[in-house]
């Protein structure tokens, strides 16, 4: 095979990998339908009003933002390695998924795992 032709594939390969990671992103989707039980018995409190999410992944949808205190369900780390809560905004009843960075504390917490 000569120079050029090896060259050729080389720039047919390229450009065939780039848009494969184009078309399907260059991580794994997030799964935003992980839901958790009510078995912790903890409370978290927010750094103030911090996003609620469908799933335990900044790639989630919010379902608005709530601060102070919340019932925690459970616990659990994402794919990526992060800590997440499943919990109840006590002031308006919001459940959803709250990034572990957005806590100021926790009580009580049985640690209990989705």
């Amino acid at each position: 095979m000569s120079n050029k032709t090896i060259g050729r594939i080389a720039a047919a390969v390229a450009i065939t990998g780039a848009s494969l990671v184009a078309a399907t992103g260059t991580s794994q989707a997030e799964d935003c339908t992980q839901y958790g039980t009510n078995v912790d018995g903890g409370f978290l409190y927010t750094n103030g009003a911090v996003p609620y999410r469908r799933g335990p992944a900044t790639g989630c949808a919010s379902t608005g933002n709530r601060s102070g205190k919340a019932a925690i369900w459970c616990s659990k780390y994402n794919d990526v390695g992060n800590l997440w809560y499943y919990a109840r905004d006590i002031s308006s009843n919001v459940v959803g998924w709250v990034w572990a960075g957005n806590v100021s504390r926790t009580e009580g917490s049985n640690h209990r795992s989705c």
